[in-house]
């Protein structure tokens, strides 16, 4: 008896646990797409030397950020986890992470607005100056996008990686539809909807933190 309880047991672990993993994986997914889904279309759109500035542009900026943003939002991870284990109230939490995360990516805008241009003449020729107008939108990107990094780390804490996943995938479509109509008109008019979707993203973040996360945001 004993024995079929223990295996209806770690069978249902098996399934909560697959389920729970599931949803984090297809957020994720969701997630990179929507980050990088104009690079996966750029050949369709743009010549191979437009292509090739686009992207030169967007990864020196997402390189650029990632030094504060990856390691910020792996912080946010475990601080999110560590209070919601012991009953706290993730509010503070969660504004003191907007807010350090706000202003450490703003310092990396400034230093990219200021050098990424001299940077780049260096570094690759003035030949490659068609990426800088690319790699300053998506530095703006970035600190648009930041509150939307903090979802999935609020919402896994809470144990609710459902509403990260259909959030993530709903901006997904958005992006790749935005893709579809702003890429025929060139790649600044492409770079400019990239960033504005990111700010709308965040703010549509910041509402799903505070419906479904707990978060008060007065």
């Amino acid at each position: 008896s004993s024995d079929v309880c223990s295996s209806d047991l770690n069978t249902q672990i098996f399934r909560d646990a697959f389920r729970f993993a599931r949803s984090l994986y297809v957020a994720r997914i969701a997630e990179f797409f929507s980050s990088f889904g104009a690079d996966l279309l750029l050949a369709y759109f743009f010549s191979t030397a437009e292509s090739g500035l686009y992207r030169i542009g967007s990864r020196l900026a997402v390189a650029g950020t990632d030094l504060i943003v990856l390691p910020l939002r792996g912080y946010a991870t475990k601080t999110f986890a560590s209070a919601a284990r012991k009953g706290h109230d993730l509010s503070q939490h969660f504004a003191d992470y907007i807010i350090a995360g706000l202003i450490l990516i703003s310092g990396t805008c400034v230093v990219v607005l200021a050098f990424g241009e001299s940077a780049v003449s260096l570094a690759f020729g003035a030949d490659y100056l068609g990426a800088v107008m690319v790699m300053h939108l998506f530095v703006l990107r970035a600190v648009l996008h930041w509150p939307q990094h903090l979802l999935e780390p609020l919402l896994t804490a809470r144990q609710r990686p459902t509403i990260v996943m259909i959030h993530n995938t709903i901006w997904l479509c958005i992006a790749l539809l935005s893709i579809l109509l702003f890429a025929p008109f060139g790649m600044s008019h492409l770079a400019w909807s990239q960033t504005l979707i990111a700010g709308v993203m965040s703010s549509s973040a910041l509402y799903v933190a505070w419906r479904w996360g707990g978060i008060h945001l007065d």
